[in-house]
């Protein structure tokens, strides 16, 4: 029941979401919205009570006009107008259906969408009154461009009442990442989220920061990094990170000014009042009705073409419309126009050449130059030395003794006979032959080298033999 004690009935469900549950009433033209038990707060209460004692009736905005209360008198939710239409992200930011839902609009009935929206907003600013929660959600669209329905009006920032919501791709970067009920939002943060929407009713559905190879979109609308090409400043701003698709191509056929705001919005944070944004949209508006730009949502060709004609691609043979001005231009010349894959290729093939060629050129510049000197990274400790095994040695043939390793002092010459005085001394016993390393196998230096010793019989008979034959 309302606060006069008018009994309201619930008829049937409509939607539901986060803060509450919205009804059909047997109130005609009147809806309620009821609030689930957790959000059943004081100062949601008290913002409810000031709305419903600020008369605002203007058509498209669903403002609260009586609060409700249960069996007990008890705050349970508000009544307020019923909205005609489909939620903007439904009906428009879905490519699917809005070729469904809305088949024959054109790029004009999009500038109507802005229009509408804008001139809802400047009514609320005038009130000092500020939407805070601007999304996809809260705007109902119908057949007729030109209406726009406004919901969850109680997200309204009004008067000490924060907007206590908010979606991240509308959030101004000074504030992202803050919670937005601790405190109050300004003009300026409200103009960011508007430039916003109107850039996504242009691009049906498609954020502003969107990329590719680009960070989050907080971490893009923190850095302001708009990817869209600037005609004036290409060697800064070539959109090489414009996402692809037919946004590219939508961005080439908007009128020059209305891509300078926007610019000058996301990109140098120089944001534009909604005044200004009305009078550039009209112009806009009033360019797409006499020709001067096209009324494609989604166009076809690069560029706007005012005198189109049919030929083949130049290079692919596919085919294509071109401006018949710039087809004869390029005739005189011996050239003919290419699609535009055939100019992305050769946009990409070219920045590849030229990515070579400063490779090439930075390699000849460094050439001759002395490598730098490394510093030598010394472990914290030295590493501890691997024990070398012993290797097994093959058994001594039986003529041969076993190789000793202690040393063998030579036993003195024994005397000479008498018959042997005047001989020259015996010459002296000879070494064993010392085997290159080649022959003894690959034997570690390490290893002590150790001279084969012969039998003491041996020795014996070699002395004998001297004695005799040299006498």
């Amino acid at each position: 029941m309302t606060s006069a004690g008018k009994p309201v009935r619930l008829t049937k469900k409509i939607s539901q979401g986060g803060e509450g549950v919205i009804y059909e009433t047997d109130m005609p033209s009147f809806v309620c919205k009821i609030y689930h038990a957790e959000q059943l707060t004081t100062l949601r209460r008290k913002k409810i009570k000031l709305m419903v004692t600020r008369k605002i009736d203007h058509a498209g905005i669903c403002w609260p006009t009586e609060v409700l209360f249960n069996q007990y008198s008890e705050f349970v939710g508000y009544l307020m107008p019923c909205a005609q239409g489909k939620t903007m992200f439904s009906a428009i930011f879905i490519k699917p259906a809005f070729l469904k839902v809305f088949p024959t609009w054109g790029r004009i009935d999009l500038l109507n969408v802005c229009l509408a929206f804008l001139e809802q907003v400047r009514f609320l600013h005038g009130l000092n009154i500020l939407l805070g929660d601007i999304n996809a959600q809260n705007l109902l669209v119908t057949q007729d461009s030109t209406k726009l329905w406004m919901v969850d009006t109680d997200s309204f920032q009004i008067e000490g009442f924060p907007c206590p919501v908010g979606t991240e791709n509308f959030t101004a970067p000074e504030i992202q990442g803050i919670d937005y009920r601790t405190f109050m939002r300004s003009k300026e943060h409200e103009l960011f989220a508007i430039a916003t929407m109107l850039f996504m009713i242009l691009f049906p559905g498609k954020p502003p920061y969107s990329q590719q190879n680009g960070g989050s979109p907080s971490a893009n609308i923190k850095a302001k990094n708009f990817p869209y090409r600037d005609f004036d400043d290409q060697e800064n701003f070539s959109g090489e990170n414009a996402p692809e698709g037919a946004w590219e191509t939508i961005w080439n056929h908007l009128k020059k000014d209305v891509r300078i705001a926007f610019q000058r919005t996301f990109r140098d944070g120089d944001r534009i009042s909604v005044e200004d944004w009305i009078d550039l949209l009209r112009r806009y508006r009033y360019s797409v009705a006499k020709n001067y730009y096209g009324n494609e949502v989604f166009p076809t060709t690069f560029f706007f073409i005012r005198d189109p004609v049919v030929v083949p691609c130049g290079k692919c043979n596919k085919t294509i419309t071109a401006s018949k001005k710039h087809v004869e231009k390029k005739a005189k010349i011996g050239h003919k126009p290419w699609c535009q894959d055939c100019h992305r290729k050769h946009r990409l093939t070219r920045m590849a050449q030229e990515s070579y060629k400063e490779g090439q050129q930075a390699e000849r510049k460094n050439q001759g130059r002395p490598a730098p000197i490394l510093p030598i990274a010394r472990p914290s400790m030295m590493p501890r030395p691997v024990p070398v095994q012993p290797i097994v040695r093959p058994q001594p043939t039986p003529q041969v003794q076993p190789i000793q390793t202690r040393s063998v002092q030579t036993p003195p010459p024994r005397p000479r006979s008498p018959t042997q005085q005047g001989s020259p001394p015996p010459a002296p016993r000879p070494h064993a032959t010392v085997q290159s390393r080649s022959e003894t196998g690959s034997a570690p230096r390490s290893q002590p080298y150790t001279r084969k010793r012969t039998s003491k019989v041996a020795e014996f008979f070699s002395r004998l033999w001297r004695a005799i034959f040299s006498s």
